[in-house]
Order: C-alpha cells, then sequence, then structure tokens
C-alpha cells in the first residue's frame, strides 16, 4: 500500500530547501562578483518570504462559514474547455507564418528557429494579439488541471487530451511550455506510485530522454566555455543539456532577481506600487513601467520584445517594499494551502508548476495572465459532479 503524502509538509518542505539553496546559498558562493547590499536585501526578503509562506500554509486560522458551491458535470465542462482550446490553437496554427516544428525539420538555423519561434505568438498584432492571451489563460492551468483529473477520474479522453496539448507544446519548440504539463502530470503520478523511488529514477530518464529531443531539433548544443563565466552569470554558457535545464530554469531566474534588485536602486528613487502590473497601473491612473523589458534591455541591450522574467518575491518588493514581500508570500501560502483543504488530488498536482511559476515571474502577473484566477476560483466554488 502506498504511503499517504502529508502535503503540507511536502510543500513547506520544498518552498523553503528552493529558496534557501537558489535565493541565498547559491548567491553567497558567488558573492565576489556581487553588490554585497542588493544581496543581503535578496537573500533577507527571501528569509521573510519563507517564514510568512511556511506559517500561512501550517496556519489554523479558518475563514469564512460554510461554502456554497456551483456544481458541474465534469465531462461537459472539459468537453467544452478543451474544444475552445482545440479552436484557438488551430486559428494560431492556420495564422503562424510558419510552424517551427516544421521549419526545424527542414534544417532550418537556430537563429532562424528563434525569430520564428518569436513571430509565432509574441508579435502578432491587431486582433491576433488576444491570441497569446487567451491560450496562455487555458494552458497554464486550466487545461493542465483537466487532464490531471479526466486521469484522476480515468475518463477514456484522458489520453486524446494529452496528445493534443504535447502536439501543440511541441508545434513551436518552447521547452519551457511543456513543464505545464510535466510537471503536474509527474506529481500525480508520483503520489500513485508503489514504488516512489524506482518512479523518479524512470519518469527522470523520460522527461530527460525527451527534453533531449527538443533539445536537439532546436539545434542546441553544448559548447565549450571558453570564456569561463560563472554558473551564476547571465552570459553563461551552458555545456550540455542537463546544464541548460538546471541553469535556465533555477539559476537565471535568481541571478535575474539580483539584476532587477540593482537595477531598481540605480535607476528608480521610490517603490513603483504596482505600476509594473498594466491592471494596477490602470486602476490607479499611473503610467505603465515595463520593469522587465528595461530589465532585458540593460542586460542585453538593443530592443525588440524580449522581457527578463524574474522572481515574485523580487518583483514584490519593488513595487512595494517589505510590505509586498510579507503580502504576496502569505497569499501564495492562502492559495496553497486553501487547494490542499480542497483534497482534490488533480487540483494539489497544479500547485508545484504554480509554485515554480511564481518563482520565474511576477504573483500578480502569474495570476492574472496564466488563468490562475480562474483555476483557484473553479476550486474555491465549484464541485464537479462524478460521471456516470
Amino acid at each position: 500500500m502506498t504511503k499517504e503524502i502529508n502535503f503540507k509538509k511536502f510543500f513547506s518542505m520544498g518552498y523553503t530547501l528552493v529558496y534557501l539553496i537558489f535565493f541565498c546559498f547559491l548567491p553567497l558562493y558567488y558573492h565576489d562578483n556581487l553588490d554585497n547590499s542588493i544581496l543581503m536585501l535578496m537573500i533577507a526578503i527571501t528569509l521573510i518570504s519563507i517564514i510568512i509562506f511556511v506559517a500561512t500554509l501550517n496556519s489554523r486560522i479558518v475563514f469564512g462559514g460554510k461554502k456554497k458551491y456551483f456544481y458541474l458535470d465534469f465531462d461537459f465542462f472539459s468537453k467544452t474547455i478543451l474544444s475552445i482550446y482545440v479552436i484557438v490553437v488551430m486559428i494560431i496554427l492556420i495564422t503562424a507564418p510558419s510552424i517551427p516544428i516544421i521549419e526545424a525539420f527542414k534544417g532550418t538555423s537556430q537563429g532562424d528557429l528563434i525569430m520564428l519561434r518569436e513571430s509565432f505568438l509574441k508579435t502578432r498584432t491587431g486582433w491576433e494579439s488576444i491570441l497569446p492571451y487567451i491560450i496562455t489563460v487555458l494552458d497554464s492551468a486550466i487545461i493542465p488541471y483537466i487532464i490531471i483529473e479526466s486521469f484522476l477520474r480515468k475518463s477514456r479522453n484522458r489520453f486524446f487530451y494529452l496528445i493534443i496539448f504535447l502536439m501543440y507544446s511541441i508545434s513551436f519548440l518552447e521547452k519551457a511550455y511543456l513543464f505545464k504539463i510535466i510537471i503536474p502530470l509527474m506529481f500525480y503520478l508520483y503520489t500513485k506510485a508503489k514504488n516512489r523511488k524506482l518512479f523518479l529514477i524512470r519518469s527522470g530518464v523520460i522527461i530527460l530522454g525527451f527534453l533531449s529531443f527538443m533539445f536537439t531539433i532546436t539545434q542546441f548544443g553544448g559548447v565549450e566555455n571558453s570564456e569561463k563565466r560563472s554558473f551564476f552569470s547571465i552570459e553563461y554558457i551552458p555545456t550540455g543539456i542537463l546544464d541548460a535545464i538546471v541553469w535556465r530554469s533555477f539559476v537565471v531566474p535568481v541571478r535575474t532577481s539580483y539584476d532587477a534588485l540593482l537595477f531598481f536602486q540605480n535607476e528608480f528613487s521610490d517603490n513603483l506600487l504596482g505600476a509594473t502590473s498594466n491592471l494596477i497601473a490602470t486602476l490607479t491612473l499611473q503610467e505603465r513601467i515595463n520593469f522587465e523589458r528595461l530589465l532585458y534591455f540593460n542586460q542585453f541591450g538593443g530592443n525588440g520584445t524580449g522581457n527578463a522574467n524574474f522572481c515574485f518575491i523580487e518583483d514584490a518588493y519593488i513595487n512595494f517594499s517589505f510590505v509586498g514581500v510579507i503580502f504576496f508570500s502569505f497569499l501564495a501560502g492562502s492559495l496553497t494551502r486553501m487547494t490542499l483543504k480542497s483534497r482534490n488530488l488533480a487540483a494539489i498536482s497544479i500547485l508545484p508548476f504554480f509554485l515554480f511559476q511564481i518563482y520565474n515571474v511576477s504573483f500578480i502577473a502569474n495570476f492574472l495572465n496564466n488563468g490562475y484566477f480562474i483555476f483557484f476560483f473553479i476550486i474555491k466554488f465549484v464541485k464537479f459532479r462524478k460521471s456516470n
């Protein structure tokens, strides 16, 4: 019999270890080339976030009284949402100048493939500019949740849903996109595995194999790092696939978070009070500050559509100082706790990717642009009837 997982302990330990290792120990190890005051600030707000998140997650305070739910038929809901998803995907593919994976098999150069990925979604104009938002709202949390829920219910459509998602994921060669389904699905299967250690080994091999395939067709190749750039440098050159995955997924957001604090200190005299968010800037009648793009230009120069994504903790500090760090860490802990209280394994399986995303981007952008406002609404107010 598979031992039941203590999810509160699992997420408390996971959050603590990840942020301690990557936002405290790693920059301390490479401190020689860093501004000491910025380094200490990053460590301080990281420790505050860990304390608030863990305390909130493990709190026994109960808010609200008896809950009222909307009851929906899961089959109807899943088929409706997936139909919308397929229609949007078809529009994207039909209106795209070209499909990157097809061009990759034709032998298109790496530089051209990068440009093709940009034009596939990011550089859309006119009515097409709404397509990236719609697809991101659907595929970041809602579609993966439906897929995992389908597996949980042993729905006959579960593999069909999964294949559709995977086919679109690889169509434009965006490797990080695959994590949207890989992380929740692997977490779900891990909780169900009889031998979890063996499962981790097997799934690790499968994931590395799949990502190796993606790196290969995008013409990534390990190169000798002749300039000996630090592993903590934004200009570091990965020397292999595993090296690239770890560096891009975990180190780049940390280094960019450090650069964000340094850039903020050098270029701005006061906190931005939410001006980095389109919604908050509009509601508060402020001029929108595209901080991520300004930071990207500061790091690499030039112009274009580049954005430097960094952790929600630093974004909270830049906008609202220590109050923002406390509030958004509390919000992250509260939403995690709420999802765990639902006892819905499909919903709980989405949490690792949700926490991975706020490791990489601002909380507000993730909540609004990636569809989590809909996901958490469903968890809080919707109950699905059992299929007949």
